[in-house]
């Protein structure tokens, strides 16, 4: 090996990262006195000792059932009731009985 060569020891990492979860991320770093190189390289290094990700990356039951929600109701039509009118037709039309 000549005196010129560097062994690399480090490796540079870029994601792309929504600019409010990073920013987020960071000031919770500061806070605890990390780095986000040193949260990342936490990350990894967790990632190798459980072999895995090191947390659940499933949807809790609330949020699966509000993801159901959302889903089912998407092409619901919505109907606008601006008048007095149309909330008193709406109430005593007996295709919105539920």
């Amino acid at each position: 090996m000549h005196m010129t060569e560097k062994i690399e020891k480090d490796k540079r990492v870029q994601v792309k990262i929504d600019k409010a979860v990073a920013d987020q991320a960071e000031a919770v770093f500061s806070e605890i006195g990390l780095t986000p190189t040193t949260a990342i390289n936490a990350f990894y290094r967790k990632v190798i000792s459980t072999g895995g990700i090191p947390f659940d990356l499933t949807m809790s039951q609330e949020e699966k059932d509000a993801y159901d929600l959302k889903r089912l109701t998407q092409n619901t039509p919505v109907i606008k009731l601006d008048t007095k009118k149309k909330l008193e037709d709406w109430f005593n039309d007996p295709r919105y009985d539920y």
